[in-house]
């Protein structure tokens, strides 16, 4: 397992400006376990486990459906976050990782990792898939891709051209910008990989289901702060070009450049960060799975 988002910081941030994971994919995910269990009516499953579970964001949709979940993640600092938030008496939250989860063999309904998949050492953990699923079981693995942004005030946008394109573009050049490991790519392409070589006959994805958010801009950039590949990119230059006081140099926060430059286009550069109104969306890409082979 690759390990990036330990810092209590950074948990902290996750919790307060990572997007929530969509009630939708719980349904998606009961609708399938049902059309694997046709002759089988439950209220409730027994079993969970949430994979990398981080503060628990991706936890907490899937309450009302199992009657014990078992959420583990590596970062001791998510899981004290994560045990701060949790508001249900059967989530048991602990430290875990992917390759060693915490149940017995064929004990378990559902095993589901959001956004975390692709850190883990999938073979190895495949491979405990298969170990604790009950036959009958199922895997997910969902996350979301690129947030595309848009300005929330429709009179301001009306006055300008190409608006929202605009802004994409001053995006993707942030994004472009970023060191993000490598493993990053699955994410880019909605797991695209990651579906194909899981070793499963019964397997099918998901990419109806959208997050919208409404914030302001600091809010957002807040969001983008909390990105391994945006700290890579600041760690790096930090190394490089450094003053005497040994601070950055401003013009070289990518972060900062963008929403300096995403406020000139959008011509709001009297407002504060705060006060600029954005509509925030993502795309949610779900595989749905019976047990590993």
């Amino acid at each position: 397992m690759i390990r990036l988002f330990e810092g209590r910081a950074v948990a902290e941030a996750y919790a307060l400006f990572r997007p929530e994971t969509s009630p939708k994919v719980a349904s998606v995910v009961l609708n399938y376990m049902q059309s694997l269990q046709k002759n089988v009516s439950k209220d409730k499953y027994d079993v969970m486990i949430d994979v990398g579970c981080g503060n628990g964001q991706s936890t907490a949709v899937f309450a009302h459906c199992f009657k014990r979940i078992i959420a583990i993640d590596a970062s001791p600092s998510q899981v004290e976050i994560a045990k701060k938030i949790n508001k249900f008496d059967h989530i048991e939250i602990a430290e875990g990782t992917a390759e060693s989860l915490p149940a017995s063999d064929k004990s378990v309904d559902l095993i589901a990792c959001g956004q975390a998949a692709h850190w883990f050492n999938l073979k190895k953990f495949y491979a405990e898939c298969q170990r604790v699923l009950k036959p009958s079981g199922c895997l997910v693995m969902h996350g979301y891709g690129k947030p595309c942004i848009s300005l929330r005030d429709s009179l301001i946008a009306s006055k300008l051209s190409r608006a929202d394109e605009s802004a994409m573009e001053l995006f993707d050049k942030f994004y472009a910008s970023c060191k993000f490991h490598p493993n990053r790519k699955h994410v880019d392409n909605h797991y695209t990989d990651i579906f194909h070589s899981l070793p499963s006959k019964n397997k099918i994805k998901d990419e109806t289901i959208k997050i919208q958010k409404e914030c302001s801009l600091q809010d957002f950039c807040n969001y983008l702060k909390t990105w391994s590949g945006y700290h890579a990119y600041m760690d790096q230059q930090q190394k490089q070009m450094q003053t005497s006081v040994g601070k950055i140099i401003l013009n070289q926060d990518i972060l900062l450049r963008f929403a300096t430059d995403l406020k000139a286009t959008w011509q709001v550069e009297s407002l504060d960060d705060n006060s600029v109104p954005l509509r925030v969306v993502w795309t949610v890409f779900v595989i749905l799975s019976g047990r590993p082979e």
